[in-house]
């Protein structure tokens, strides 16, 4: 299989499937030459907010809302117990019988640690940053500070999505009122980082200017029904 080429779609081996709920989703599979089906270990990562299949160089998704994933108009969706339950049939759909190792990220980890949770003889390791998922959200706000994820209460509104999605920039997301202020034009942006190239930077743009942000967005809506679900 010839080399991936993260701003290279045609690189990549993508395909779609739909799921046993007729959720359609998008996933990359990249397999070894010497893959052996049941036997070579497969790797499912999942990414998260703003994110997208193409961003990552194993077998993962687009997740729920993104991408040409199917984009559910309902918040509860999104919650980690309904993400899991997507990848269970995931697995299945593409035939996956033995455990996987899950490298997961940002919300991905929500979703990852849920799967792991509910479906532990489907899981041969997890790989994540740590994170406190047994605390409410007015404690992990107390915890982190509230500068840390002052940027939720903006992601929370309605039209959090259609904001971003008609003020395509490169925000540094941080303090309440910040992003906000930066996506309308009331505080200035700080401008493109150096981090990533010029070519980088508008290939994830157009990306995600097609997918739109409404969709994802709800992954943040949905925290109060992910409390309530893990009670």
């Amino acid at each position: 299989m010839s080399a991936m080429d993260p701003l290279i779609p045609s690189s990549f081996n993508l395909h779609k499937v739909k799921l046993a709920n007729e959720r359609q989703y998008k996933y990359c599979n990249q397999t070894p030459a010497n893959y052996e089906h049941g036997k070579t270990p497969v790797m499912l990562l999942t990414h998260g907010f703003p994110g997208e299949v193409l961003a990552h160089v194993a077998e993962p998704p687009n997740m729920l809302g993104y991408g040409e994933t199917d984009k559910p108009l309902e918040v509860a969706c999104y919650t980690p117990l309904s993400i899991a339950a997507d990848l269970e049939s995931l697995l299945d759909a593409l035939d996956v019988k033995q455990p996987v190792i899950i490298v997961a990220h940002d919300w991905g980890t929500a979703d990852a640690w849920s799967f792991t949770e509910r479906y532990p003889s489907r899981v041969r390791m997890l790989v994540c940053p740590p994170f406190p998922r047994s605390l409410a959200v007015p404690e992990f706000v107390e915890f982190e500070g509230e500068d840390s994820v002052g940027y939720w209460h903006f992601l929370d509104e309605k039209d959090a999505g259609g904001i971003i999605d008609r003020n395509t920039i490169n925000p540094d997301f941080y303090k309440p009122g910040t992003v906000k202020g930066i996506m309308t034009g009331t505080i200035e942006s700080p401008g493109p980082t150096d981090l990533m190239s010029a070519k980088e930077r508008e290939f994830y743009i157009e990306f995600l200017k097609a997918s739109g942000l409404d969709a994802p967005t709800k992954y943040y809506k949905s925290t109060p029904e992910q409390y309530a679900q893990e009670q």
